[in-house]
């Protein structure tokens, strides 16, 4: 009688504990990892519409830095942390095994994402199961000032951007044709990329289920001395402008063309609002390697997941739906959409969305490889070290080699 006694009040005591824990006044709620930023504010900006009690979802804003390392470190030690993760398309490869299948998406919804954005959320790349949905289509565009620019064409190849930017230069009227972005480190390596992309070239593939390196060392040579020749049509110091100092100087009307991200268009229209009927500014396709070749610029997009510990799935899933349908009450210049619907309603009334979509399907991904930071700085030391020392270019692309054959061991 006793033994029964006890384990009627053991059942008593657990389905106590278990109310009290799933109780509505006390069930977690859903943890959001979002970039502090406009991307994370495209989050912030809707999210209460996707939850019937807007308590029940909490937000957490990182720096960039930060987000990374947070989400390597709750990720890789399976800790039930977040249940929704914004993550920047580069990081993904690292993530991804990491992150739960997105089972049951609406076929409608797929359909509607642009392909190259979709394909960044599939592990292996374009082909895998599907681990996140693209929130954020961020990608490179050619950027002119059309009110210096006047009646000559806007260049087609980076040949052509080349000569317009030289024959533009004018030390004394402090103008210069371009603005390379050449701080060392990542931003040089996304203003590079692109050209050394257009012309052919690529840096790693995957041959007998590994990566293997594929530099092209005649191309790249080449694009070393096409931006070279456009740091040559830049400001003093430009080689160490970032994304401020860069877009500082086109708006400034110091540099006539750069390549950028949609994100500096909110500062360029503030800046540089229309001359009367006139634009002062626009923008293009990014460049291309040859006349009949096709032009290419590095995508960034942000990407929504679910980590595989979160006790929370089912409703990460619907909040990550529920973003995607609010899509377009977010998306503008600095914050591109990635469905192809809400570029189509967008572009009505800014036609340069028409561009940045364009622009999204020729663009191409960072290698989907864990190791990426590390050819990245590779990639950095070459084309910074070239930039100072173009005498040692046959080291420089040596060094190159060797380093990219030691990472990808």
């Amino acid at each position: 009688m006793r033994a029964i006694l006890r384990a009627a009040f053991a059942t008593i005591v657990t389905v106590m504990v278990v109310l009290s824990t799933c109780g509505d006044g006390t069930a977690k709620p859903l943890r959001v990892a979002i970039n502090a930023g406009p991307e994370g504010d495209a989050v912030r900006s809707v999210y209460k519409k996707c939850s019937d009690k807007p308590e029940a979802v909490e937000l957490v804003p990182f720096a960039y830095s930060a987000l990374r390392e947070q989400l390597i470190s709750a990720l890789s030690h399976n800790e039930d942390k977040f249940d929704v993760v914004m993550i920047d398309d580069p990081w993904f490869p690292q993530l991804a095994s990491d992150l739960r299948t997105l089972k049951n998406v609406p076929p409608a919804l797929l359909d509607d994402i642009v392909d190259k954005s979709l394909a960044l959320g599939k592990e292996p790349y374009g082909t895998g199961q599907l681990k996140a949905l693209p929130y954020v289509g961020n990608t490179q565009l050619l950027f002119l000032r059309a009110d210096i620019l006047g009646a000559r064409k806007v260049p087609e190849t980076w040949d052509e951007v080349v000569a317009l930017a030289t024959q533009l230069t004018s030390p004394a009227d402090d103008r210069y044709g371009y603005a390379i972005r050449g701080r060392a480190g990542a931003p040089v390596v996304t203003d590079f990329l692109p050209i050394y992309w257009s012309l052919g070239g690529e840096l790693t593939g995957v041959f007998n289920d590994r990566r293997v390196s594929k530099l092209n060392l005649d191309l790249f040579r080449r694009a070393l001395e096409i931006y070279r020749a456009l740091e040559q049509a830049s400001p003093p110091g430009a080689i160490n402008f970032d994304w401020s100092e860069m877009t500082a100087a086109f708006t400034n009307g110091r540099a006539v063309m750069e390549l950028n991200w949609p994100a500096a268009i909110p500062d360029i229209q503030k800046a540089l609002p229309p001359d009367g009927r006139a634009d002062r500014w626009t923008v293009a396709l990014p460049p291309k390697g040859s006349p009949d070749g096709q032009g290419t610029s590095m995508i960034g997009n942000w990407l929504l997941g679910i980590p595989r510990a979160s006790a929370n799935a089912d409703e990460a899933k619907k909040f990550i739906l529920c973003l995607m349908d609010h899509q377009k009450e977010v998306a503008d210049e600095g914050r591109p959409p990635t469905r192809k619907s809400v570029f189509a309603a967008l572009a009505q009334s800014k036609p340069f969305f028409n561009v940045i979509e364009r622009a999204l399907e020729l663009s191409t991904p960072r290698d989907r490889t864990e190791k990426w930071s590390r050819i990245e700085e590779a990639i950095s030391l070459a084309v910074t070290g070239y930039l100072v020392h173009p005498d040692d270019v046959d080291s420089i692309l040596k060094a190159l080699q060797v380093n990219l054959g030691r990472i990808l061991q």
